[in-house]
């Protein structure tokens, strides 16, 4: 077996695993500390800075293992791999120097305007799991179903290549 195929499940694996990271980051613990009575508003900002910095970092490096591993043994189709790493360029690079300078301003006290960028940011970070998630399960259930390939699968929602 050639090591192509032996490791062309490397990437759907490395989408849900980044998808995960994201849900459970994203979803999961930065709302749950705003339930947090005890905790002020100050204190809860400050906590999502630094989630969302260390939440950054796995992201950035799980999204180049998941480019290095297509780049080194195929397992998805190249055009769907674009849209959750252009997702994630846009938050990264995008939204989230905005939104943080946001949070520094209200950490300090000051006045911030009114603003629906954590809104875009909440829909472009589901959509991002969403579209990691079905890459990787698809991806994985399309290699067990004996696909057209291992290397380059041809995967199929409702009729229609994926």
């Amino acid at each position: 077996m050639k090591m192509e195929s032996r490791f062309a499940g490397l990437a759907p694996a490395i989408a849900i695993l980044w998808g995960g990271v994201a849900i459970g980051a994203t979803c999961i613990a930065t709302p749950v500390k705003f339930l947090a009575p005890s905790l002020s508003l100050g204190t809860a900002l400050e906590i999502g800075r630094a989630t969302f910095y260390w939440s950054g970092v796995a992201e950035t490096l799980l999204c180049a293992l998941f480019l290095l591993s297509l780049l080194s043994f195929g397992g998805v189709r190249w055009r769907w791999v674009a849209i959750p790493v252009v997702l994630f360029l846009v938050q990264r690079v995008g939204l989230m120097p905005t939104l943080d300078a946001r949070t520094v301003k209200i950490i300090a006290g000051q006045e911030v305007g009114e603003s629906n960028l954590h809104i875009v940011y909440i829909y472009l970070e589901l959509a991002k799991c969403l579209a990691l998630l079905v890459i990787g399960f698809t991806a994985i259930c399309m290699r067990r179903a004996g696909g057209p390939s291992r290397t380059e699968p041809h995967l199929e929602i409702d009729g229609g290549k994926l």
